[in-house]
């Protein structure tokens, strides 16, 4: 009985197998050249696949050592980096630390936390690498850009078009240049077993009822501090922000204050989401029409009418359209000839191949809503921190909408909801409240 004898025909895994003494784990050797081991009262036969891990540190000594190269021929290594994308590295928040708080989880506090992780792991991509026009794509990425990059393949929307569509598809080259380097990328940075401790810290915090976002934020402020303690936090930072740990957290909270007021707007009622599709399909269509020199039907009247001229232009001033607006509408139609091209067989939908057109759109309609999700978020926490005090019994019902399309939509309870409220209150909208 014993580990050799349950992994018959199995696997057999040596944790943290260099942290042991060589004696430990000598015997291996000859177990694998002869396919038995020893053991007391008689041999057994070995049917199993091993496997061990080691951090690259302890494999670094072990490489000095004078058995290592008796070892060498008898094992294959596989580098196992720390993830690089956040998407990933989320997952095993949610699945192994998620389960184990007591407390309500607010929106995006494991996103966040993973997001500082993989942060921490990403290293300044060498542009003299590559070609020319990958080599411009990546002058001037930041750290990011680049997590956004590998996480889901966006390419910063500063770029060209040409040079996103270069960027995305040198992913995969970027993603392994570091490779062959000593210090590969996700090699060094914060492990998943110190976020861990964040998420766990954050959500016995007295600050907040809920495991909160802006509590793992202040967990992640004490964590670097200990700059002692952590190799990644003794990285010099380097342009576009790489190893700048300070500019991550500032970063991060930023990001976080503007998906914040993206939620509670989408919650207050004040737009359907809807509405902004089919705005922006009705101006593709025009601009459709209005490139093929035709005329468009009115499906009210069921006449064949001209483009609405006005509608185009109020769009492309939402959409704030540089340059000259009748190249910029032959520009979109090409560009949906090209994904048609790249994607046979799907219906041509603006929102999936101008996502970055309808995130403008519905940023430009909420900066002139600005004022009434300002007023939506004071009204929650007046509810929430004061009973409702000063609020009539209309307003009071519409903040108590407010509130339950942010539970069902979002995930929010009353009291992150609160603290989402207060934050926004005291960060975006003090400057238009009074």
């Amino acid at each position: 009985y014993g580990e050799l004898v349950d992994a018959e025909g199995g696997l057999l895994e040596f944790s943290d197998l260099l942290k042991r003494p060589l004696d430990a784990f000598k015997y291996l050797q000859l177990s694998i050249e002869t396919g038995e081991v020893a053991l007391t009262q008689q041999n057994v036969t070995l049917n199993c696949v091993m496997m061990g891990s080691a951090n690259e540190l302890h494999l670094d000594a072990f490489r000095e050592h004078p058995e290592f190269a008796s070892f060498r021929g008898r094992l294959e290594l596989v580098r196992t980096s720390y993830l690089k994308s956040y998407v990933h590295e989320q997952k095993i928040y949610d699945t192994h630390v998620l389960p184990h708080i007591r407390r309500h989880v607010a929106p995006h506090v494991t996103t966040l936390v993973a997001q500082f992780a993989v942060l921490t792991r990403m290293r300044k991509p060498n542009t003299d690498k590559y070609a020319r026009a990958l080599s411009n794509a990546l002058s001037g990425l930041t750290a990011i850009e680049k997590m956004d990059l590998y996480a889901t393949g966006a390419a910063p929307e500063r770029l060209e078009t040409d040079a996103q569509k270069v960027l995305q598809a040198g992913v995969h080259d970027v993603f392994e240049e570091s490779d062959s380097y000593p210090i590969y990328e996700g090699r060094v940075g914060a492990s998943p077993r110190e976020m861990r401790a964040v998420l766990l810290d954050a959500a016995q915090s007295n600050q907040y009822l809920c495991l909160s976002p802006l509590a793992a934020l202040d967990e992640i402020d004490q964590l670097c501090q200990r700059k002692s303690e952590f190799e990644w936090l003794q990285q010099d930072t380097q342009a576009g922000g790489f190893h700048d740990v300070k500019l991550f957290r500032e970063t991060l909270f930023s990001r976080l204050l503007g998906i914040w007021e993206q939620e509670l707007y989408a919650a207050s009622g004040l737009v359907a989401d809807e509405q902004y599709d089919e705005l922006f399909e009705r101006y593709v269509q025009h601009v459709s029409v209005w490139v093929k020199k035709e005329r468009i039907r009115n499906k009210v009247t069921g006449e064949y009418e001209e483009p609405d001229e006005n509608m185009m232009r109020e769009l492309e001033r939402l959409l704030d359209v540089k340059g000259d607006a009748h190249d910029a509408r032959k520009q979109m139609i090409s560009s949906i000839a090209a994904w048609a091209i790249d994607h046979p067989g799907m219906r041509v939908e603006g929102r999936l191949v101008f996502p970055q057109h309808l995130r403008r759109l519905r940023d430009a309609i909420f900066a002139d809503k600005r004022i009434d999700v300002a007023k939506r978020a004071r009204d929650i926490v007046v509810l929430m921190r004061d009973e409702g005090s000063g609020m009539d019994d209309n307003r009071k019902r519409d903040t108590r909408d407010v509130l339950d399309r942010l539970a069902s939509r979002f995930g929010y309870c009353d009291s992150c909801a609160g603290d989402m409220a207060s934050m926004l209150v005291r960060k975006r909208y003090s400057d238009i409240l009074v």
